[in-house]
């Protein structure tokens, strides 16, 4: 992600000024699972494809809180948790800014990867200052990698952490890409076409 330095602030302001309507959107019970909602401009679908992708999880006003823009060309699946908590999925390739300041405050709230139902589990790879490091990790079918900001992201984002991963059964590859700017962590997922 590369953001001009000088269109920053302006564009840093708009992006709270969304985040203040998203955390409004929140708070009035707009986001759901069913269809028509969005979180930035990323449509909502009613249920997912099964493949990979990344979630956010946490107390629900955090969440409005912590977002301060989402887009791509993918699509976010919502659930509803007890305890008004959510968990959101981000499928396709979209980018997520939050508010680090929020992230930092509130270890509750949760970042990770969630192998899906149809790619026979996933590999997971590191790359830190564009070198892998050699650790693998397996996730199985429908289970998911934690990869929390509290203790994890915030020690290596000054490394350039990406994490690389390959669906076992259909080969498709993907990456995120995390990133600090201004205040601002970008989480970019990329994946490779369908085959």
């Amino acid at each position: 992600m590369n953001l001009d330095k000088h269109q920053y602030p302006a564009r840093r302001s708009l992006l709270k000024w969304g985040a203040a309507l998203l955390s409004f959107a929140l708070a009035a019970g707009a986001v759901s699972a069913r269809c028509g909602d969005t979180i930035g401009s990323l449509p909502s679908a009613g249920g997912g494809d099964g493949s990979q992708n990344f979630f956010f999880s946490g107390p629900r006003e955090l969440i409005g809180d912590a977002i301060v823009d989402a887009f791509g060309d993918g699509y976010v699946v919502v659930f509803q948790l007890p305890e008004q908590r959510i968990w959101i999925e981000f499928y396709g390739n979209v980018t997520l800014y939050l508010d680090e300041r929020i992230m930092d405050d509130n270890p509750e709230l949760l970042l990770g990867l969630t192998a899906g139902f149809n790619g026979g589990g996933m590999l997971v790879s590191a790359e830190l200052d564009g070198e892998m490091t050699g650790r693998r990790w397996f996730v199985d079918m429908g289970f998911t990698l934690d990869t929390p900001y509290d203790g994890f992201l915030a020690s290596v984002l000054g490394l350039d952490p990406v994490l690389h991963t390959l669906q076992v059964s259909s080969f498709r590859r993907g990456k995120l890409t995390y990133d600090s700017v201004g205040g601002v962590l970008i989480v970019e997922q990329e994946l490779d076409p369908v085959r």
